[in-house]
């Protein structure tokens, strides 16, 4: 169909609507509407326009005999319950380019197959562009079934995996359960929390536009820019930074991540913003460059958190939650071309922050020589100078 004609092809569903060997291609303007079960075997090609599959919950796009092919790479398709196959043995070959895909736009009641699911080993999954939303949660009670992909042949390299829209109702909890890369998570609904069920690797961007991102004690691995307007849980999880660009992390009112890693062959982990390392902050390569903002390690005198450290500078303001006396507390701070730590060791003092920040300025002679206890500086570091603030009743 390449005019701009809105049809309605079928409205009886068939054991096998669109044969093996035989296809339905939308390539105009208009909308194609199918309100009912699609049951094919051969190819569903998307280009232009609108459909839709299903008119009421739990109608969907049904694969059967295992030569199913599903086109996305323009237009819209909407998808009343979700993605399914006929049997355990049917699989789909699904490659989406372009366009985007909702689902489900009106719902999907079954609990043992999500909206979208990848898990039959013959099944291929080819995505390089385009935008999939979740617009809501499959399933019965605390089902909460969304994206799952744990077999077959998936290829995630571009496009977006998005999770609610403005049609969203109140109260989504949508499961992201994939195994393979992904190239950008988006959350974009107030009433949707995006629930990770496994540990999810993003290609590139994160975007907490609206919504919650709950990590669910697990762990992320992001190569992109991460954004949160909204709200992160990060439970016990790690989130690893590992870009070969720059990556930012941007949170107006200061991001709260439980564990991270910096681990960057190339590039800069950028804050826009402050950030919070609440327990485990491990630099294994590249560095990262605060700004005019502070990035914390630690949460109170009774959780000072813990670095681990390998190699990396922090240029800017690093401050640490300190509570022990003799041991060495690594402050790795510098400049983008000179590592040039601070190593401070306490051997009595009442808990609380030590901001540590090498500013690379003369710092002049004024006041030069000095001396104290036996001991005479008389010459400047022309290079810079370490500048330490104590705060939270340091002293």
């Amino acid at each position: 169909l390449s005019s701009s004609s809105n049809i309605t092809p079928f409205t009886t569903a068939l054991a096998n609507i669109i044969p093996l060997n035989a296809g339905f291609w939308h390539n105009g303007s208009g909308t194609v509407d199918m309100p009912i079960n699609v049951q094919y075997s051969g190819t569903l090609r998307i280009s232009s326009g609108t459909m839709n599959i299903g008119n009421a919950a739990n109608e969907r796009i049904i694969a059967v005999n295992g030569a199913t092919q599903l086109i996305v790479e323009g237009g819209t398709l909407n998808i009343a319950g979700r993605i399914s196959r006929g049997v355990a043995t049917d699989y789909i070959t699904f490659t989406m380019s372009g366009g985007t895909i909702v689902v489900p736009t009106i719902g999907s009641t079954s609990n043992t197959f999500a909206p979208i699911m990848m898990d039959q080993t013959g099944s291929t999954f080819t995505m390089t562009g385009g935008t999939i939303i979740l617009q809501r949660e499959g399933g019965t009670g605390a089902a909460n079934l969304g994206f799952i992909a744990n077999a077959g042949t998936v290829g995630i390299s571009g496009g977006v995996i998005q999770f609610g829209d403005a049609s969203s109702p109140a109260f989504q909890t949508i499961s992201m359960d994939c195994i393979f890369n992904i190239a950008n998570l988006s959350v974009n609904s107030f009433n949707v929390t995006c629930r990770l069920m496994d540990n999810l690797t993003v290609l590139q961007a994160v975007n907490i536009t609206t919504g919650t991102l709950n990590a669910n004690n697990l762990n992320m691995t992001v190569g992109g820019n991460w954004t949160n307007s909204s709200t992160f849980t990060p439970g016990t999880g790690t989130v690893t930074f590992n870009g070969t660009g720059t990556q930012t992390i941007t949170k107006a009112t200061g991001e709260i991540f439980n564990n991270v890693t910096v681990n960057k062959v190339s590039g800069t982990v950028s804050l826009a913003n402050n950030i919070n390392v609440n327990s485990t902050l491990t630099m294994t390569a590249g560095n990262i460059d605060c700004a005019a903002n502070t990035l914390t390690l630690g949460v109170s005198t009774a959780s000072t958190g813990t670095l681990t450290y390998t190699a990396g500078t922090i240029i800017g303001n690093f401050k640490r939650w300190i509570n022990s006396t003799g041991v060495g507390i690594l402050f790795p701070i510098g400049t983008s071309s000179y590592y040039r730590s601070a190593l401070t060791t306490f051997t009595n003092l009442a808990g609380g922050t030590l901001t540590a920040n090498f500013v690379s300025t003369n710092p002049g002679s004024n006041g030069l020589p000095l001396s104290e206890s036996g001991k005479t500086i008389a010459n400047q570091y022309t290079e810079g100078y370490w500048d330490l603030t104590a705060a939270g009743g340091l002293s």
